[in-house]
């Protein structure tokens, strides 16, 4: 059984948070979309309840106008006084905080399934709250009847670098290199939990290689957690090459250990497979190359790319030398390269 290390508290309650956003939001996308076919079609309706959020930042404060300019919630504001607040929700922005990408999304799901009026981030939350410590840490409806009362939220999407257990910096005995395109969510809830859950981290260099991405949520994500983790480095590239073995090769480059492997977005590290491979190749010089199997999984059925099985039948061992006769006998058939561990010496020499 795989020994998977305690992801960060932060890193849990923001997928717990972040599945809450999706079902209140999702809800809300669903109403204004019956409500625009009603009125399209004469039919009364009532007004989307998508809560609109205006922001109030001060005109000199750059690094929060920053952070709200990295809000994924789309029905958003900024002012810079309170006398322009159009809207019934609204809240204050400061640099003295950092403010995840989600941060406003979670005040609009809250909003959704209280009737409060003010909402407040907490070391302790979900309760409800008379009273709030700071304004620049609280939503508000001003629509709301006199009454103080309030919901606390936990202090998901704030400050959470300072939350997050710091992995010593140590030279890397594995890089792993993450081809991304406009793909943050995948990378975040998929490839990037399975790595930092891995026992195996804090051995690990992770090499995001940024392909061009023109989405600002997967460019957030990928700096995110580049500060949050001193082991997870982004290299931007100007442009999509369009295909995922330009941003592999320039992270081969970039490398720091001699070994290297593979890992896309939407995939994800399950089983021993990994350690296996990194033991071997690690308690044996002469191996350039270890290779193993992969499982793609759907809703319907799982597929196992048993390359292992078609190595031994045709080799009839565990390991060759006569790499050229071996490639002859498989027809040239791929491998994975997401279930290889190769040295960063055997790749630059093959590519001269």
């Amino acid at each position: 059984m795989k020994k998977i290390n305690r992801l960060d508290s932060v890193l849990i309650k923001r997928a717990q948070s972040i599945g809450i956003q999706k079902v209140m939001l999702s809800t809300a996308h669903q109403l204004k979309w019956l409500n625009d076919v009603s009125q399209f079609i004469g039919l009364s309706s009532q007004s989307s309840n998508l809560p609109e959020l205006t922001v109030v930042i001060e005109e000199a404060d750059t690094k929060a106008m920053e952070m709200f300019e990295a809000q994924t919630y789309e029905w958003k504001t900024c002012v810079s006084s309170t006398d322009d607040i159009h809207t019934d929700y609204y809240t204050f922005f400061s640099s003295d905080f950092n403010y995840d990408p989600e941060y406003l999304s979670d005040f609009a799901a809250a909003f959704m399934y209280t009737d409060v009026r003010f909402i407040t981030k907490r070391t302790e939350g979900y309760r409800w709250v008379s009273g709030y410590d700071s304004r620049y840490l609280t939503a508000f409806n001003q629509q709301h009847d006199n009454n103080q009362r309030g919901f606390a939220l936990d202090i998901t999407f704030v400050d959470s670098q300072n939350q997050i257990e710091a992995v010593p910096p140590v030279k890397p005995e594995l890089s792993v290199i993450v081809p991304v395109h406009n793909n943050g969510t995948h990378l975040e809830h998929k490839c990037l939990r399975s790595i930092i859950s891995h026992p195996l981290f804090p051995k690990l260099e992770v090499i995001l290689v940024d392909d061009g991405s023109t989405d600002r949520y997967t460019s957030n994500l990928m700096k995110m957690y580049s500060q949050w983790y001193k082991n997870i480095e982004v290299i931007h590239l100007d442009e999509a090459s369009g295909s995922a073995s330009t941003p592999r090769n320039i992270g081969i480059d970039y490398a720091k250990s001699d070994l290297i492997t593979f890992l896309d977005p939407d995939n994800e590290w399950i089983g021993e497979g990994i350690d296996r491979l990194f033991e071997e190749i690690t308690q044996n010089d002469e191996i350039d190359a270890v290779i193993g199997n992969m499982l793609k999984v759907d809703q319907t059925e799982t597929k196992k790319h048993d390359y292992y099985q078609q190595f031994v039948h045709v080799v009839h061992a565990d390991m060759t030398r006569q790499t050229h006769q071996f490639l002859h006998d498989m027809k040239l058939k791929t491998a994975s390269i997401q279930a290889l561990i190769v040295r960063k010496s055997l790749l630059k020499k093959t590519s001269n």
